[in-house]
């Protein structure tokens, strides 16, 4: 029996975050090139980071990441939670608190 999922290379384990729970973070990394295409579109989903692969440098476990869904793999139950995975080349934004 599988016991966990490791990621590779430079892939992250991902699972979709509320988007009510990032209302009160700020957003960084994000180019004005994506701005208008955040404003009209719903491809974009928020990622809670469960896991990364040993090459990943910018992005760590428990981050909040903003992603286009077409860029993830198809989504997926394990263990009764909704995953996907992602290269971390494919992260527009990561989320930070303004703490």
């Amino acid at each position: 029996m599988l016991e966990k999922l490791i990621p590779i290379k430079k892939d992250l384990l991902l699972k979709e975050t509320d988007l009510n729970k990032v209302e009160k973070r700020l957003v960084h990394v994000v180019t004005s090139k994506w701005t208008p295409l955040l404003q009209q579109s719903n491809e974009f989903r928020y990622y809670e980071v469960l896991d990364t692969g040993p090459e990943v440098m910018d992005v760590a476990i428990g981050d909040i990441v903003l992603v286009s869904w077409a860029n993830t793999v198809p989504s997926f139950f394990w263990e009764g939670t909704k995953l996907t995975l992602t290269s971390e080349k494919h992260i527009i934004a990561v989320v930070e608190t303004d703490d």
